[in-house]
């Protein structure tokens, strides 16, 4: 009875002001309501002030959408932990496994990384114009499955001795092409528009579970890296490289049979680009146009990038030139950190704060009439990197100046001040991407997200063709990020938030 109230004429809503949308117009709201009125429960009601003695509902709220978002989740974790410990492993597959020499196997592991963040495009492109997003993931879920069962072939003895014969290795280094190239095609057009599927899964209303989402999702995803990244290491050094590549692909292939379960759940938006009369580049241009707004603001974002991927390469040789014995501690005895293993405590503090901020920072700013929105969530982000990149340098200073040696603990901070930095850029450029963007550009905005940080690399590139000592290389990144910081804030002081566009009818079907 409540929601037929609700979808009556404008007549009759204009009768009662608690059935009056304030938000949406009537039109929208009635037909938003008639596609998704099962997710809809009345949590309270009063008597109407008409006189007319009726009631009506005061509050309308929706059932939590647990089952696609847990599905969702066990799959984000699987991936992300294979991808991770692939990733992990794959210079040392090459030069271990495959006999390459320590350059070749990182150029090829820099063109499996390259080729991984190219495709963000092709995902959004896919999702938007052909497939939707539910269909685009399976089907690169599908390559990237082929893509590791093939390389877990290369491993398996009776089969590798016939892909490598000592005459012809031709067939063999074929196989591990074409593995490497699925993979990286696979992961690479899920990774952008994962978090797009999982906010999918809410509707406009449901603003602070949409915006919770993000985080997450991002949770999930860095318990997976976390475990990927250490996991991948130790079965590599521990067991063998068989019973290695067995795990990363039955991870994978777990991952990709729960995305499947959920299919009957996920609220599956369809492609809306799909049957339109324009062609796909023309849409593309009407739709750059459309979303310049949040362009204009992506503009800083790859310096950014190009600071946060120093943590796993100037920061471990930092760590590396460091005195790396800890202990003994109680019954602890003395041990050494490696020092790539460094990035992993980022990965730590990440998960912990995460929830640190979500829980306690933003609402206390809340609280007090200063909302931390996602443009502001993005500068505090900024903010935290350059402080974090001036700690690395006084870390430097240090070093360089001491005849004592330096304990590689001196590097906590600046890892910290990077986990609070990844938190607030990262899963408040999700929220702000997904909010702010029209329903048929969600994905390749998304995309272009993840876009920006392959141009980070970039900017790597160039800045170590420098002949800069480590030193002036660190303040150097922390001085040019607050440049980039007050060049951001120009550019976002004037943003005028758009509401939350609500989806239209759900994609059926698998």
């Amino acid at each position: 009875r409540m929601f037929e109230d609700l979808l009556r004429d404008d007549k009759n809503e204009s009768q009662s002001p608690l059935l009056r949308p304030t938000t949406a117009k009537h039109s929208s709201f009635r037909q938003h309501l008639q596609s998704s009125a099962s997710d809809v429960v009345p949590v309270a009601v009063r008597r109407s002030n008409s006189g007319l003695g009726q009631e009506a509902p005061l509050i309308i709220s929706r059932r939590y959408p647990w089952k696609p978002v847990l599905l969702l989740m066990v799959s984000t974790v699987g991936c992300s932990l294979s991808y991770a410990a692939m990733n992990a492993i794959l210079s040392l597959y090459f030069a271990d496994y495959l006999n390459f020499s320590d350059s070749q196997s990182v150029a090829l592991s820099a063109t499996y990384t390259t080729l991984f963040s190219v495709m963000a495009a092709g995902g959004g492109i896919l999702s938007d114009h052909f497939f939707g997003n539910y269909r685009t993931q399976l089907y690169n879920y599908l390559l990237w499955s082929i893509g590791s069962l093939l390389m877990l072939a290369t491993v398996i003895p009776y089969m590798a001795d016939h892909l490598f014969t000592s005459g012809d290795n031709s067939a063999g280094m074929a196989v591990v092409a074409i593995s490497i190239v699925l993979q990286a095609i696979g992961y690479g057009m899920i990774n952008p528009i994962q978090s797009v599927l999982v906010a999918d899964q809410f509707h406009a209303d449901q603003a602070k579970s949409l915006a919770s989402s993000f985080s997450i999702y991002y949770f999930f995803s860095n318990v997976g890296s976390f475990l990927g990244e250490m996991g991948g290491p130790v079965l590599r050094q521990d067991t063998t490289w068989l019973i290695t590549m067995s795990v990363i692909s039955g991870t994978l292939i777990m991952s990709t049979l729960a995305f499947l379960l959920g299919s009957p759940f996920y609220r599956k938006v369809p492609p809306l680009m799909k049957g339109s009369k324009e062609g796909i580049w023309a849409g593309i241009k009407k739709d750059l146009y459309s979303i310049r707004h949040i362009l204009k603001v992506y503009i800083p974002l790859p310096v950014f990038w190009a600071l946060f991927y120093q943590q796993n390469t100037t920061w471990v040789f930092q760590a590396q030139s460091m005195y790396r014995e800890i202990g003994p501690i109680g019954k602890i005895p003395k041990f050494e950190i490696p020092p790539d293993l460094m990035p992993s405590l980022e990965d730590i503090f990440c998960i912990v704060l995460i929830f640190f901020f979500d829980k306690l920072v933003y609402p206390i700013f809340q609280r007090i009439g200063m909302p931390l929105l996602p443009l502001r969530r993005i500068g505090l982000g900024f903010f935290f990197i350059a402080v974090s990149f001036g700690l690395a340098g006084g870390v430097q200073v240090m070093i360089e100046r001491s005849e004592k040696p330096i304990s590689i603990l001196w590097q906590v901070p600046q890892i910290f001040f990077m986990g609070c930095a990844e938190i607030t850029v990262a899963i408040s450029g999700l929220d702000f991407a997904y909010t702010q963007s029209p329903v048929r550009a969600r994905n390749r905005v998304n995309a272009v997200w993840s876009l920006t940080a392959a141009l980070g690399t970039a900017i790597i590139i160039v800045v170590s063709l420098i002949p800069w000592n480590s030193m002036a290389t660190f303040f150097l990144y922390a001085e040019m990020m607050l440049g980039v910081l007050i060049v951001f804030v120009l550019l976002a002081r004037n943003y005028e938030y758009r509401e939350v566009e609500e989806a239209p009818a759900v994609q059926a079907g698998f």
